[in-house]
Formats: structure tokens, C-alpha cells, sequence
């Protein structure tokens, strides 16, 4: 067998835990960063709402949070007429979109 090599640690018999850091005064803290011209605490995010609109070969994921009868009659009927969820929705979107277009006209 091969010897395995020491590991000398520095003794711990006094060891003591870590203070806990001071509480900030959240109002101070703001008033400081906005005399320095902070106007946030974090940085504005921008919207990228052009991803959604655009195909992938059905790569991109829909995530809902619907009830569950909802999910199991939107299921149901896809199987009924023996689509898949993306090609079902689709076809969803295509009736209302074109019965709102008879309404409207």
C-alpha cells in the first residue's frame, strides 16, 4: 500500500464562532446610495419579448399553471383529435383568432 500523505491542521480545542454581522439600517442605506446616485439596487432588467414570437422548431416550452381539470380536458381533447400539445394549442389560438376576425368585421 502507499502511504498517504499527513494533514497537519492547527489546533482547534479554542476555536470560537463567528460573530454575527451588524444589522444596516435599510432607510440610511438608501439615503446613501441615492445621494451617490444610485436609483436602484439592482440593475433594470430589459424586456425581450421578441424570443416568444419567434419559431424554433418547436423548441421553446410553455409552462402554465392551470387546474386540473383544465389540463385534463385541454389533454383529452388533444387526444381526441390525435395532436400533440404544441399543434393542439395552435389550433386553438387559430379558431379564436379567426372567429374574432368574423366578429369584428
Amino acid at each position: 500500500m502507499t502511504k498517504r500523505a499527513e494533514i497537519v491542521l492547527p489546533d482547534l480545542e479554542n476555536l470560537q464562532p463567528f460573530t454575527k454581522a451588524q444589522k444596516v439600517n435599510e432607510q440610511v442605506l438608501g439615503e446613501i446610495g441615492q445621494k451617490n446616485g444610485f436609483t436602484t439596487r439592482h440593475n433594470v432588467e430589459t424586456k425581450r419579448g421578441s424570443g416568444r414570437r419567434r419559431r424554433s422548431l418547436k423548441t421553446a416550452r410553455l409552462t402554465l399553471a392551470l387546474e386540473p381539470e383544465v389540463r385534463d380536458s385541454f389533454w383529452s381533447l388533444a387526444d381526441e383529435l390525435n395532436e400533440d400539445g404544441g399543434d393542439f394549442l395552435n389550433r386553438l389560438i387559430e379558431n379564436y383568432v379567426n372567429s374574432n376576425k368574423i366578429e369584428n368585421t
